[in-house]
């Protein structure tokens, strides 16, 4: 059984989870911003701003780390792959 049917839904269930928590905080500040428009608007800017660098960076760690699985994933296949060719050698 290989591992990334193992992980990768773990991984993928996780990442959507956490980003879609970030993504209706985005909304909801985004709401708010725009209900108090009149009274604070330099706070609506600084609280856009704020919402969109957290979403940005909940989207990129997410794909980092996604990214990072699958080339430690590929580094450890061919780990195993010549680990499984060394030990068929011996037996033979």
């Amino acid at each position: 059984m290989r591992i990334g049917r193992i992980i990768t839904p773990s991984l993928l269930l996780h990442g959507s989870f956490d980003f879609s928590l970030m993504v209706i905080a985005l909304f909801a500040d985004i709401r708010a911003a725009r209900e108090q428009e009149d009274q604070f608007d330099a706070i609506e800017d600084d609280s856009s701003d704020a919402s969109m660098l957290a979403s940005s960076l909940a989207l990129a760690i997410t794909v980092a780390g996604a990214v990072y699985y699958w080339y430690e994933s590929d580094k450890q296949k061919k780990r195993l792959d010549a680990l499984e060719q060394s030990m068929q050698t011996l037996l033979t």
